[in-house]
């Protein structure tokens, strides 16, 4: 942003020489002066001359005017901007006209507010708009939309708006902007939020409505290709939203003719694209209120339902819970059927949200609405209704008569219907106030007992009739549902894994002779943008038409070829072939995947792919990864025509000939990738082994093992036991030491080693310290308390009804190791609480709390509490106190935890023991203590590995630079474009644990080979050395995939061994040689569950790929041709994949 600065003025001092009795004086100097102030200005754009504009600072950015407001012009007249608070701004009201035939405001006294950083140029809608998209791109980080760069600010926020949706804030973008920004403000101020998390929410909803157009691009530029331009490579051309306009029904909640999900070549794209419905707006309110734990009196009944941990709960509102106040507009939208059935009731007054009765004799008076857009996914949810009777609460005025139905108004008297007198609801449903009840879905039953209101949601009744009558008001009605949360990004499977799957159950029989291969076309990175290279055969590239590649779309009827090439000298005896494709119109529906020997002479064809991916019975195998990945097997053709040829048949077809599977699929699929798994047999002798320890006798005898002993294997040449690498002499079985030193960091004294875990739940885990001692499982098993049901999954410690009293129960623990508190559910009547104290250094922690009072708190539905915290060790003893409290009011009071304690120390106050010794030696305790030998050091170490958030005395790690040695900073994180000087880059890190030196990647961006430690560059496992490749070598060649390729010098090829080479030329981290592939034991060591994905420590390892498969130097035992691998994205390690797989990266790693 362009903010003015203060402008410098230089003072000249003049000195002067006077002529009196010729003697020199100096002229008195000048009073320095103050240098100006000069005033930034801020343009008002966009906002119509009707409208009254003052403005104010707002420096602490809490939307409340520091001083009174001014005309625009003044706001910052005196003020010096840069004495002002970083996050200061500039709050602009605007008071629209009270008659200009647009509608009046209610919600923030009816006026609107404008906010932006203080001394930004302009202030228009538009650079609001252009605010939300900074905001909302902040939000999703590395998930923004598109392969888009992340707009940072709010330059580079407008920027992308010009690019990709042609807006500018030139014409009437501004007042469409405009005049939806103040709609939804009237939405979320009438949901009861404050102007400040109206405003943020507003502004970010009308950015994610841009995202979320983006994301459909591709279906809306099949349907109008006209509002779509640019690179046709690119899979999200720009939307051109320059014309949009405003709705003409202004602000009134009023619906325009043309909305964007509609478009049409000739429509008008209005702001209706950006406004928020009622329901939007109420359920943002309570997922907003719901974070910040400040629930309305109402939403408590949503807090009553308790979805499970992979769930996730959504509000479904109709009206506005506010109260009964009529200055909202809260229109109800009943269906064609309940308006039909409405014209049936004689003198019927209809009422919406809110009536009151009272004001009118009309009889009957009617309340009629449908909930319509319900969910039929929900595993769970309540009906939730505001409800009084002539404006009273229902305990106040019991009218018996009124009535009520829910379910389908084509029949509204039917016993398939839910239906009842209001007075049944006040009696028989929960309530968390007086005017507002809500009961499970489940439990609300059709009149014939046979249906729930959740048995009809789940069969697919998601529009439900509501009729109250005749003297009920309704303030609103809702429906807290719990679905099943969205599958994180990637949305199915990684194609990679899928690959991985696959490698693994596709098996060769070696006794047989064969051998396992495999041929991937394209790149697996589940559809990024840019295409990858393909190497079709003469016959397919001679095709007319718009012919594509890998990840290329085209206009529509482009047809992608692709050809991959067999093992030529071999017979193919088994086969599978998978393709990763989707739809990318509704005509792919009709799209074929052909598969033929070169020149098309011999095809297998007919294997439709359909949109948007569903499965489909001619490809038997299915699909792996949600309905992108088809799989067909080598023995498969069309059932309805048998005398084709199978796949099997082509495949050796074309191997002979020396050609090789032509691919072809039209005309309207997008490809990812092809992998085409094939055993072979080269005609060599069927495996024989001897000595049946799983190894060849010809592999044996080329890695030195005895082919006659089971105990000799190419991993344990002498077949001591201790397996080479790790074997001091590998060929002398007497010799089985393992030289491979393991160096420990941390000293613990023997005392006070041990790894203690508590489970908390038992009432033996305490020891009572204040008030009653609990008795387990007594009134709360199972049992009632004012109608309540205590939840018997727990069990309780019931300390009985003695008021006023706080009961307390204790475990006093020494740790030296470090530990941690988990607690996975806590819940008390009254309140209580768990802390953690610190006696040595007489500190507290408070881990979890309650503070309600009401029994309701301990029923099975009633919400729980959840925490955890971690301390560290530092070899001493540290005493700690776990105390669990519950402060009873009256009545039965009790408690109930579900958690557990786990630490490094014993149980019971530290003793003199518990120190490490300082005064020398190594692996000595305290002076009173014994000798701790290496054993018991090793077994602590081990023990604290099953602990990843207990903090060890030192970092696990230490920063490298390129030359070897440590950063002098080690605390910043990773800046792309910062340096190892600043210690915001580092070149390789040190195992504190292992003392082994692993690479840092770089450039994490989706762009390969831009240097090389580059993160998306890909390699094929390569070792020449018959000693360590296991029995097979790998490939040697590899696709374009890497930093320095050349096609034309092997010595550049992108495979394991040459990048080992590349490193230890660079005398990469100040060492020429040792750099290495990893062990697939060292690999597993780096995995942290402590981080989601990728489960690697990212403040040490940045820039690892997500999606990408590491190789390991370690080959499957029972499968030379196969190495094994592990992906961080879950952290699990394989076996299955071919040496010859040219996409996997590669991490590595050096001894000390």
């Amino acid at each position: 942003m362009n903010v003015l600065t203060r402008l410098s003025i230089l003072l000249i001092m003049i000195t002067g020489l006077g002529a009196c009795g010729g003697s020199d004086k100096s002229t008195t100097p000048e009073p320095e002066k103050p240098n100006p102030v000069i005033e930034p200005k801020t343009e008002l754009k966009g906002i119509p001359d009707s409208f009254q504009v003052k403005a104010c600072i707002d420096e602490d950015a809490d939307f409340t005017c520091d001083a009174t407001p001014v005309a625009i012009t003044e706001v910052y007249k005196g003020i010096d901007i840069d004495k002002l608070a970083p996050d200061a701004r500039v709050l602009i009201e605007l008071a629209p006209p009270e008659a200009t035939g647009i509608g009046s405001f209610i919600a923030f006294e009816g006026k609107r507010f404008m906010s932006f950083p203080v001394g930004e140029e302009e202030a228009s809608p538009f650079n609001l708009l252009a605010l939300g998209v900074v905001q909302y791109a902040q939000e999703l980080g590395e998930d923004w939309c598109c392969g888009h760069a992340i707009p940072l600010n709010l330059k580079e926020a407008k920027s992308y708006l010009a690019q990709n949706f042609k807006l500018d804030g030139s014409g009437q973008q501004n007042e469409a902007i405009l005049q939806a920004f103040n709609s939804n403000l009237e939405q979320l101020g009438g949901n009861g939020l404050s102007l400040k998390q109206a405003y943020d929410a507003d502004i970010k909803a009308m950015a994610e409505s841009l995202v979320d157009l983006t994301l459909h691009s591709q279906s809306i530029c099949d349907r109008v290709p006209e509002y779509c331009e640019g690179n046709p490579d690119d899979p999200y051309p720009p939307i051109d939203l320059s014309n949009i306009v405003p709705c003409i029904t202004a602000y009134d909640g009023g619906s325009c003719v043309a909305q964007i999900p509609k478009l049409q070549v000739e429509s008008t794209v209005t702001d209706e694209m950006f406004r928020l419905t009622q329901k939007e707006a109420g359920n943002i309110a309570y997922n907003i209120r719901s974070r910040e734990k400040e629930p309305l009196p109402f939403e408590k009944a949503f807090e009553q339902l308790t979805c499970k941990d992979d769930e996730e709960k959504q509000v479904f509102m109709y009206g506005v819970g506010d109260n009964f106040a009529t200055t909202n507009i809260e229109n109800t939208s009943p269906s064609a059927a309940l308006t039909a059935w409405l014209g049936t009731v004689p003198n019927n007054l209809v009422h919406p949200y809110d009536f009151d009765a009272s004001i009118s004799p009309a009889n009957p008076n009617i309340f009629a609405d449908t909930l319509s857009n319900l969910p039929s996914d929900l595993t769970n949810g309540l009906l939730v209704m505001g409800l009084k009777e002539r404006g009273f609460t229902l305990s106040d005025t019991p009218n018996y008569f009124d009535i009520f139905a829910i379910g389908d108004a084509t029949n509204i008297s039917s016993n398939a219907n839910v239906s009842g007198t209001v007075s049944d609801i006040r009696s028989s449903w929960q309530s968390v106030s007086p005017n507002v009840y809500f009961e499970n879905l489940q439990n609300i039953q059709n009149q014939a007992g046979t249906q729930s209101l959740l048995d009809k949601l789940h069969a697919g009744q998601t529009d439900l009739d509501l009729v109250m009558m005749p003297t009920t008001n309704v303030d609103f009605v809702a429906v807290a549902a719990c679905r099943v949360k969205a599958p994180q990004k990637p949305i199915e499977t990684p194609v990679k894994e899928v690959i991985s799957v696959l490698t693994e159950k596709f098996t060769c029989n070696a006794e047989q002779g064969e051998t396992y291969y495999e041929i991937v076309g394209g790149e697996p990175d589940d559809f990024t943008p840019g295409s990858d290279q393909n190497t079709p055969s003469t016959a397919l590239s001679s095709l007319t038409g718009t012919l594509v590649t890998y990840d290329q779309i085209e206009a529509k009827d482009s047809t992608f070829i692709d050809t991959l090439a067999l093992p030529s000298g071999s017979s193919i005896t088994k086969a599978q072939f998978m393709i990763n494709a989707r739809a990318t119109s509704p005509s792919a529906a009709n799209d074929k995947v052909f598969l033929a020997n070169t020149p098309l002479n011999n095809m297998v064809t007919g294997f439709t792919t359909t949109a948007p991916g569903a499965l489909v019975t001619q490809w038997p195998n299915g699909t792996l990864n949600g309905g992108a990945a088809y799989i067909i097997d080598g023995l498969f053709n069309i059932p309805s025509l048998p005398t084709t040829p199978n796949l099997l048949t082509i495949l050796n077809s074309a191997n002979a000939s020396g050609s090789g599977l032509d691919i072809l699929v039209s005309e309207n699929t997008e490809v990812d990738t092809t992998l085409l798994q094939l055993c072979i047999n080269t005609g060599d002798q069927p495996c024989v082994d001897t000595d049946g320890d799983g190894y060849c006798d010809e592999e044996e005898k080329d890695a030195g093992s005895d082919p006659t002993n089971p105990d000799s294997t190419p991993i344990d040449l002498d077949g001591d036991g201790a397996l080479n690498d790790d074997d001091c002499d590998p060929n002398d079985p007497t010799v089985t030491d393992q030289c491979n030193e393991v160096i420990y960091t941390d000293v613990l004294p023997e005392s006070c080693s041990e790894y203690v875990t508590v489970d908390l739940s038992l009432a033996n885990s305490w020891a009572n310290s204040a008030g009653n001692p609990p008795v387990v499982n007594n009134v709360f098993d199972g049992t009632q308390y004012q109608g309540i049901v205590w939840d018997g999954a727990l069990s309780w410690f019931d300390f009985g009804s003695a008021s006023n009293v706080t009961h307390k129960l204790n475990q006093d623990f020494c740790s030296c190791g470090g530990g941690k508190v988990v607690i996975d559910e806590f819940k008390s009547d009254n309140m209580g609480y768990i802390d953690l104290n610190n006696l040595t250094n007489q500190t507290a922690n408070r881990i979890v709390s309650r503070t309600q009072y009401s029994q309701s708190t301990m029923a099975s539905w009633g919400p729980s509490e959840s925490g955890s915290n971690t301390f560290s060790g530092t070899g001493n003893g540290v005493d700690f106190n776990l105390e669990l409290g519950v402060q009873n009011v009256s009545g039965p009071s009790g408690g109930a935890v579900k958690g557990r304690l786990e630490f490094i120390g014993h149980l019971g106050a530290c003793t003199t023991q518990d120190v490490v010794d300082n005064s020398g030696g190594t692996g000595t305790v305290g002076g009173v203590g014994p000798a701790i030998n290496v054993g018991s050091i090793a077994v602590t170490h081990e023990l604290l590995s099953n602990l990843p958030v207990i903090q060890e005395t030192t970092a696990p790690f230490i920063k490298l630079d390129d030359n070897g040695n440590p950063l002098a900073e080690q605390t910043l994180p990773w800046s792309d474009t910062g340096s190892e000087s600043e210690g915001t880059q580092w070149s390789c890190v040190k195992d504190v644990a292992t003392n082994l030196i692993w690479e840092v990647k770089r450039n994490s961006n989706g762009i390969k080979k831009e240097s090389l430690h580059d993160a998306d560059d890909v390699y094929a496992w390569f070792d020449p050395d018959p000693t360590t490749n296991g029995g097979f070598s790998g490939a040697n060649t590899s696709g374009n995939f890497c930093f320095g390729f050349d096609a034309n010098d092997s010595s550049t090829f992108c495979n394991s061994q040459r990048f080992e080479d590349s490193v230890n030329n660079a005398d990469f981290c100040g060492s020429a040689d040792g750099w290495r592939l990893p062990t697939i034991e060292e690999l597993e060591g780096l995995v942290d569950t402590n981080y989601a994905t990728p489960m690697i420590n990212g403040a040490y390892f940045p820039n690892t790929p997500l999606q990408s498969a590491f190789w390991s130097s370690t080959t499957n035992p029972n499968d030379s041709n196969k190495a094994e691998h592990l992906f961080f994205y879950n952290g699990q390690s394989y076996n299955s994949t071919s040496k010859t797989y040219t996409a996997a990266s590669v991490r590595l790693v050096r001894d000390q």
